[in-house]
């Protein structure tokens, strides 16, 4: 990924743009981010599907009641007022003070009304709030495991990059194939070692041998001469086609595996021979 669209991608630039809280000028430089790479549009659209989606999942229709509570609570207080008003009245009283006594019980409904619209203006700006958080947290869950998915991509198409780069190089005639059989150490076991003869190169494949524990790894040995040679160590990959490429051997007769700490040692260690094969 471009690491302009990623850095802008990390600064939260594309959720702002589209809950409505960038400035202009962030409005803009979205905007032309969006013109300039596919990726940054491709964010932009995956944030705007899942607000959308997360609206349609979480969205909670106001209480059916609450519209009945407010409009009756009016009306008890109008029918209050129309009561008071229809009662023969003793008192004589000046138009200017009915007036001015029904102008205030107007602003005492209305005081009413506006309180209860600011409850609920208030609480649905909690929910609002409480909405835009799991949004947030759903975005970037998402892009942690978009990135996750890519690195583990990426190590797998170095590794099978890997893999073809040695298998043309055992495809050649002067490569030998010497199979490794265990003994009662790994009963049943079978490798195989490809040595060319000519670069003195060698190969192991892992796949078929089993794990070891912590601070334990396997150690070729090539016999030349009659005496071994190191070859280098390697860790099993069980079920997992790996070919590994190990020391250069310029001559050998046979080619073996000994169990040995992690690293290595300079001569082997004969009660821990697991595998052993012939050229």
């Amino acid at each position: 990924m471009n690491e302009e669209v990623k850095k802008y991608l990390d600064s939260g630039l594309a959720e702002s743009y589209v809950l409505g809280l960038a400035t202009p000028e962030e409005r803009l430089l979205a905007e032309s981010l969006v013109a300039r790479y596919p990726e940054f549009k491709n964010e932009i659209e995956t944030i705007e599907i899942t607000l959308e989606e997360l609206s349609l999942e979480n969205s909670i229709p106001p209480p059916k009641h609450l519209k009945s509570q407010i409009l009756n609570s009016i009306f008890n207080k109008a029918e209050v007022k129309d009561t008071i008003i229809d009662k023969p009245q003793a008192k004589i009283v000046s138009l200017n003070s009915v007036s001015l006594d029904k102008n205030h019980r107007n602003y005492q409904y209305l005081i009413a009304a506006c309180f209860t619209l600011l409850v609920l203006s208030f609480s649905f700006n909690i929910y609002l709030t409480k909405e835009l958080n799991q949004v947030k947290a759903s975005l970037n869950d998402l892009r942690s495991s978009r990135d996750d998915f890519a690195s583990a991509l990426n190590i797998q198409q170095a590794s099978y990059r890997q893999v073809q780069l040695a298998i043309t190089d055992i495809s050649k005639v002067e490569i030998h194939k010497i199979i490794l059989a265990g003994n009662d150490r790994l009963p049943g076991v079978k490798t195989a070692v490809f040595w060319d003869s000519t670069s003195h190169a060698v190969y192991l494949n892992t796949s078929s041998i089993p794990d070891l524990q912590k601070g334990k790894q396997y150690q070729l040995w090539a016999l030349k001469d009659g005496k071994p040679a190191d070859a280098g160590v390697f860790d099993a990959t069980p079920g997992v086609a790996n070919l590994i490429r190990l020391k250069d051997i310029d001559g050998a007769q046979a080619f073996a595996v000994t169990v040995e700490p992690a690293g290595g040692l300079p001569s082997p260690t004969m009660e821990t021979l697991c595998l052993i094969g012939n050229i």
